[in-house]
């Protein structure tokens, strides 16, 4: 990777001296921010009063480094590595700056890759079972501070074992994308759909208002999961079941949540696949 880096002197009285870079980073907005005490910028990534501290810390340490956003000539905004120092005199009054800068957008969209891919199903993009438990502890935080519910629907497909032993591995894959793409479009921006296994998905719903608009929901699931999944070489037809926990109805944590919503859900496979079940109240 390449390193896209600069630097500039900046004397404390006078405009912006002569500087060398290997790029044309600097914004008019850069010279302005390093040569004058800065207003807030129009990028909004940082206010003023970071600025004020930004500007503290050079003239009390001497120094100051840190990610920091810019804009370049053409008006995007991209993040960078900054470092500035300041030089003194004899009698130890500021004389310049020096700032030395390094544009690290393909370092910031590598660590975003990373960040997804340790977060994320990498066959259907849905968030995986780490992610799936960091967003239930937030609702259930979320739903003490407010006195609201969460629902956990816990999702195991039907018949999805013939359709790989039958059409292959990739044809299996073809109908996880496929029910997972069917799993989102049914549920709302704030709920979380995820794949935790094999063939079992998960589905979070916080801010509830009644039990009614949850068996609406499971049953809006089993009849878009009913439908053919087209697998290119044949349609199959599979189905889920699924078992339904209430926080704090069922459980106050992750471990009891899933507990109470996977028992629910061997209940309904028990009784004929292709329904929703809800647990039973401990």
């Amino acid at each position: 990777m390449t390193a896209h880096i600069a630097y500039l002197l900046l004397s404390r009285k006078s405009p912006l001296l002569p500087f060398h870079t290997n790029l044309r980073l600097l914004s008019t907005h850069y010279k302005r921010l390093v040569c004058h005490f800065p207003t807030e910028p129009k990028h909004g990534r940082q206010n003023r009063a970071f600025y004020i501290q930004f500007w503290k810390e050079i003239l009390s340490k001497g120094r100051w480094q840190g990610e920091i956003w810019n804009r370049r000539k053409c008006g995007e905004v991209f993040p960078e590595w900054l470092s500035v120092s300041t030089v003194t005199d004899n009698q130890g009054r500021i004389t310049h700056y020096v700032g030395l800068f390094s544009d690290i957008t393909s370092r910031k969209m590598a660590e975003d890759r990373l960040k997804h891919q340790a977060h994320h199903d990498p066959l259907t993009g849905l968030p995986n079972r780490l992610l799936f438990e960091d967003r239930l502890h937030q609702a259930i935080a979320s739903a003490q501070r407010y006195g609201s519910e969460i629902a956990l629907l816990y999702i195991d497909l039907d018949k999805f074992k013939p359709v790989n032993d039958t059409y292959g591995h990739e044809a299996g894959d073809m109908a996880l994308r496929t029910v997972s793409k069917r799993l989102t479009s049914l549920l709302r921006a704030s709920d979380t759909a995820a794949r935790i296994g094999g063939d079992e998905f998960v589905a979070l719903l916080p801010e509830l208002h009644d039990t009614e608009s949850v068996k609406h929901v499971a049953r809006k699931i089993l009849q878009s999961l009913a439908e053919p999944v087209d697998l290119g070489v044949a349609q199959a037809k599979m189905g889920a079941s699924i078992g339904i926990s209430f926080f704090p109805r069922h459980g106050e944590n992750y471990e009891s949540l899933m507990s109470a919503a996977d028992t629910a859900m061997y209940a309904v496979k028990q009784s004929g696949r292709n329904d929703y079940c809800i647990a039973s109240d401990p």
